[in-house]
């Protein structure tokens, strides 16, 4: 309830006189900063999330937007909200407005979220050509806060794209390598009897 700045004075004073009266006095103001409020009242809340995109599919060279959205369901206010997207291989990070990119990771601070409301990023990145990555393309993204989820598998969601021009490598199934041991195995009995009759 005192004055604002605070002035504190001070002088000195001696027996004998002082020829220079005027800096026998000093004094000092300091600005009375309020404190900080106190942190918000945290309680758990529903955030969720999704990712979405445009594209059905793309092809090496292409670029291609993500959109994480992640939506408040309640009871309450969810303070200090970040998504987190970790580039898979085979893609190279173009833009997030509002983020940073550390490490490969996508970090975005979205603030703090009222009940039913939302927030949508928008990420883009590049297919690397040649494209050295899994088939189809799958990425994912995490929304976290500081009160705690009420339903934390809805946190993480995941958007997996099929990626065209790429020759995947042939694999053999269970049967196809059974009937090549078995043919293996008849070449060897066969090439035994021959030499047997031969002999």
């Amino acid at each position: 309830t005192g004055a604002n700045p605070l002035v504190m004075s001070a002088s000195v004073a001696g027996v004998c006189g002082d020829p220079v009266a005027g800096n026998n006095t000093g004094s000092v103001s300091l600005p009375v900063v309020a404190p900080p409020p106190p942190p918000p009242v945290c309680d758990p809340t529903d955030m969720r999330i999704s990712v979405n995109t445009k594209a059905q599919s793309v092809m090496p060279g292409d670029s291609i937007a993500y959109f994480l959205y992640s939506i408040n369901n309640g009871p309450a206010v969810a303070y200090d909200n970040v998504v987190t997207s970790t580039l898979p291989a085979g893609v190279t990070f173009v833009s997030a407005p509002g983020c940073t990119l550390d490490s490969g990771t996508v970090r975005c601070a979205i603030g703090d979220i009222a009940v039913g409301a939302s927030n949508t990023v928008t990420m883009t990145a590049r297919v690397n050509n040649p494209y050295n990555g899994s088939n189809p393309l799958t990425v994912s993204a995490t929304v976290t806060h500081s009160c705690g989820d009420n339903d934390p598998p809805n946190d993480t969601a995941v958007k997996s794209i099929p990626i065209g021009g790429v020759v995947p490598i042939p694999t053999l199934s269970e049967w196809m390598l059974m009937l090549l041991s078995l043919l293996m195995v008849l070449t060897m009995f066969a090439a035994r009897k021959r030499g047997y009759m031969s002999s």
